[in-house]
């Protein structure tokens, strides 16, 4: 990467006033800490060695990781996590506040921590969401435990689980490239682990010590060896600092899981032992090696990484080796204090560096990527990067840890669709958490339940690693407004390419789909993500995946310097052509489009969009309609034989026709039940776009009101960008306003053109033949020639009437019915033909978003075939019959 001046600074987030709780809990800890080994400390209060673990646990780190998911989620409530935490732990510290408020505190601040994290999951059915959930109840159960009377030895086992399956959850999901397939569900059947340990220990104290001992060691068998830390230790500067940090903070939980493991229930040296070992070693260690990474991105300030970072690191290393190897063990006191003070040293330090590192501001990124080896670089990330989710599991997965050599095969798949499945998986998880905190509360009720003392997507891979490491290039990546920045990247040819994405939208979804097949899941707004690019040996281009994107310039170029220029846009590694992974919605070369027959019979199951419009019931005066309209996404035939992946409101496409009269009040609730954002736009309402037609994430919902005062048949639609993507993909309804005294008919239908840009069997559209204006079908209500094979009624002498709305997003429409003439034409709030006049008409021409009405009276029984006069698109779906009885 080219050299560049140190980039300006940031004035600091909001959300540094959140860590100042987290801060003095920390300060407090550590005071606490030097009273605990009986030496003199700043404050000396009695009740400070009594919270001192739940100062750090909770009030400094769990504070932190709320603050961190909290960040992730976006959301106003999302912050009542750390806010209650760090009130929590303020009000352990100060003696005038009964002890009890801050342990109910910290048991609602754990509680809402727990409940902020069904949202994310609601984002994305992802089994590593689930295990970090379980996590944050773990955090909860000790909270109440702790409330209840148990003393911190009883509640250790609880927070082990927190922080390890909180740590290990995050580097799953934001790392899942070497894990392989049903990451996922290893991590969360580990966590299931550790959660029955727990419980075991709840009767069985000494069985389930031994066996949370078993289950850490099991996790961490599974996590280390895929982790390329081993080998960064080999690479320079942060790089070399974090895999050093994090290969540090294993072994120090591979010895807290010796210690129960062969041990049991830890007493004396031993509780020392696994409670510094986990929550220092461990914990500490995390967090310093993701420090410069995660405090840029929630607090938005500038924290580069300095050669100073090992000073901290050492002593803490140190500092656990004097008092754990010569004072737990050997039993020396002397060595056990003089590790608690360089313990507490350490941490001072990494404080004094962080803020130094803050003051000093950015440094000049190097001109050039470090050389050694080939696994991910940590250092490249950049302060702007958007929160990765935890200080102690990576941000981005950039980090040590996250990768391992030889990644498996790229293998694209759904989010959340591992063999687990997403809302089972939700469902199992949520029986465990309750029935875990359920025997919790009732054992706070009655401490003698205890006896005595002491819970995809799969992302797709790069090639394989050569046997040969090639030189790494990391490059932070952020998606929003339909942009990647930056939107190119230069790398020599033969580099390791990474690529940490970070979804800095408001509320669009974004992904990364790169030509030679490998793929990001796709990010909420908030999330990131980790692509293992490969090792690149030509020009490569890369986009957003997501139905349109691409067409709207949301494309990222990959440009080798000091290659072959002949050299194919391949990656070492990568099988077969590497065009062929990239066909698809946004894809690189021709889409395998299905065939087209509308001549053959519907799917099994086959239900007409239902075209009747019954008349409205009278009124005394205007009424309030409230409707609620779920946003989905599925897949659905819309013709003989082919299925897409619609984007749908209120489960059709198009959407449920509303129907009113002048003066009317709508209240419409849009709920996004989808994966991606969307919104709603009514052009029967007059008001500013700014509040109800805004984009929603997610999970989120809104309640859209107008009041319909003018007569027509409105188009309704979703206004994401890019709207035409999202109308194409079946996103569009009608609102009927009747016009005053609208004469009564026999029959009353609703016809709304649409088109479809078909993809892939089963997929979504083709975003290139949208961006052409080339529709493979055009359609009346969803659906090529539905009403040939259902044909709607009439009979013969009645009089019928056609709504009819084009919605586009492209074609125009001429309705013409064969066979008889429209005696009334209303188009666009005005008559052009009245029945009175005598007059008569052949078709009613539209625009797309314009509408109107038609009336005929068919002669005589037969078939009436209705159709758009734009025959092209007749022929590709828009038309039907009116199949008319005898009276």
């Amino acid at each position: 990467m080219s050299g560049s001046a140190p980039p300006r600074r940031r004035p600091p987030s909001w959300r540094l006033g959140w860590m100042l709780p987290a801060g003095i809990a920390l300060l407090a800890g550590l005071d606490a800490a030097l009273l605990l080994i009986g030496l003199p400390a700043p404050v000396s209060t009695d009740r400070l060695p009594v919270v001192h673990g739940m100062l750090l646990v909770l009030g400094f780190v769990g504070t932190l990781i709320a603050l961190e998911r909290a960040t992730a989620l976006a959301r106003w409530y999302g912050f009542l996590a750390p806010a209650l935490l760090g009130l929590g732990a303020i009000a352990l510290i100060a003696d005038p506040v009964p002890l009890s408020v801050g342990k109910i505190l910290l048991v609602a601040g754990t509680a809402a921590f727990t409940l902020l994290y069904l949202p994310l999951w609601r984002r994305q059915y992802d089994e590593a969401v689930l295990t970090e959930l379980l996590a944050a109840g773990l955090a909860c159960g000790g909270a109440i435990r702790w409330a209840g009377g148990a003393d911190f030895a009883e509640v250790l086992p609880w927070l082990i689980g927190f922080v390890v399956l909180t740590i290990a959850a995050e580097r799953v999901e934001l790392a899942r490239i070497t894990l392989g397939a049903g990451a996922g569900v290893r991590v969360l059947v580990h966590a299931a682990g550790v959660v029955a340990a727990l419980l075991v220990g709840v009767v069985f104290p000494e069985a389930g010590a031994i066996l949370l001992g078993a289950a850490l060691g099991a996790l961490l068998l599974w996590l280390i060896p895929h982790d390329i830390a081993r080998r960064t230790l080999r690479t320079r500067g942060a790089t070399r600092f974090m895999a050093a940090a994090i290969l540090c903070g294993y072994g120090w939980l591979a010895i807290a899981s010796a210690v129960l493991l062969l041990g049991g229930t830890p007493q004396g040296g031993a509780y020392d032992a696994v409670a510094h070992a986990v929550f220092l070693g461990f914990t500490i260690s995390m967090i310093m090696a993701h420090a410069t990474t995660i405090l840029p991105a929630v607090l938005r300030i500038d924290l580069p990484y300095r050669s100073a970072f090992w000073v901290p690191l050492g002593l803490l290393q140190l500092s656990l080796a004097v008092r754990l190897g010569l004072g737990d063990a050997l039993g020396w006191g002397p060595a056990w204090q003089l590790g608690g003070v360089l313990g507490v040293l350490a941490l001072l330090a990494f404080l004094a560096t962080a803020l130094g590192s803050a003051l000093l501001g950015p440094t000049r990124a190097p001109t050039r990527p470090t050389p050694r080896t080939a696994p991910l670089a940590h250092a490249a990330r950049t302060p702007q990067a958007a929160p990765s989710p935890l200080p102690a599991a990576p941000v981005a997965e950039a980090a040590p840890g996250a990768l391992s050599a030889p990644a498996p095969p790229a293998v694209p798949t759904a989010v959340g669709a591992s063999r687990f499945g997403g809302r089972r998986a939700g469902a199992a998880v949520g029986a465990l958490l309750l029935a875990t905190l359920a025997i919790l509360t009732i054992g706070t009720v009655d401490p003698l339940i205890w006896g005595g003392a002491p819970q995809a997507p799969e992302i797709a891979t790069g090639p394989a690693a050569t046997e040969e490491p090639a030189p790494v290039q990391t490059v932070a990546v952020t998606a929003a407004d339909l942009r990647f920045t930056p939107d190119r990247i230069e790398v020599p040819a033969g580099t390791h390419l990474i690529i940490e994405l970070t979804n800095t939208d408001a509320a669009m979804t974004h992904d990364l789909v790169v030509e030679n097949g490998t793929r990001t899941a796709r990010l909420a707004p908030g999330q990131s993500e980790t692509l293992d690019v490969g090792v690149v040996t030509g020009d490569l281009d890369a986009w957003c995946g997501i139905a349109g994107h691409r067409q709207q310039g949301m494309v990222l170029s990959i440009v080798t310097t000091g290659g072959d220029p002949d050299e194919p846009p391949a990656v070492a590694g990568a099988e077969g052509d590497p065009a062929e992974h990239a066909h698809g919605a946004g894809g690189q070369g021709p889409v395998e489009k299905p065939a087209i027959d509308l001549a053959a019979d519907p799917g099994a199951g086959f239900t007409p969009y239902d075209a009747e419009l019954p008349p409205l019931p009278p009124s005394n005066g205007p009424v309030t309609r409230k409707v609620t309209l779920e946003v989905a996404e599925q897949e659905a035939e819309v013709a003989p034989g082919i299925t897409q992946q619609l984007w749908i409101f209120g489960g059709t496409a198009p959407g449920p026709v509303l129907h009113g009269r002048v003066g009317d009040v709508f209240e419409v609730t849009l709920v996004n039940d989808g994966t991606i954002g969307h919104s709603i736009d009514f052009h029967a309402g007059e008001l500013a776009p700014d509040g109800p037609m805004r984009t929603i994430a997610p999970g989120e919902s809104l309640t859209y009101t107008f009041t319909a005062e003018r007569a027509g048949i409105w188009m309704y639609h979703c206004g994401t960008a890019p709207v035409s993507a999202h109308v194409a993909a079946g996103m569009y309804g009608a609102v009927i306003i009747e016009p005053e005294d609208l004469p009564a008919v026999d029959r009353s239908y609703v016809l709304i053109q649409g088109e479809y840009y078909l993809g892939a069997q089963g997929q979504e559209l083709d975003g290139d033949a949208l961006a052409a204006g080339e529709p493979d079908l055009v359609v009346l209500n969803g659906y090529a020639a539905q009403y040939v094979h259902a044909p709607l009624q009439a009979v013969a002498g009645e009089r019928v009437r056609f709504w009819v709305l084009d919605a586009g997003p492209e074609r125009p429409l001429s309705f013409h019915v064969i066979g008889t003439q429209f005696d009334t034409v209303w188009s666009e709030g005005r008559y052009l033909v009245e029945t009175a006049s005598g007059d008569g008409s052949q078709a009613l021409g539209l625009l797309p978003a314009q509408g109107g009405f038609v009336e005929l009276i068919p002669p005589e029984p037969g078939h009436y075939p209705f159709m758009s006069h734009v025959l092209r698109d007749a022929e590709r779906g828009a038309h039907g019959i009116l199949e008319v009885r005898a009276s």
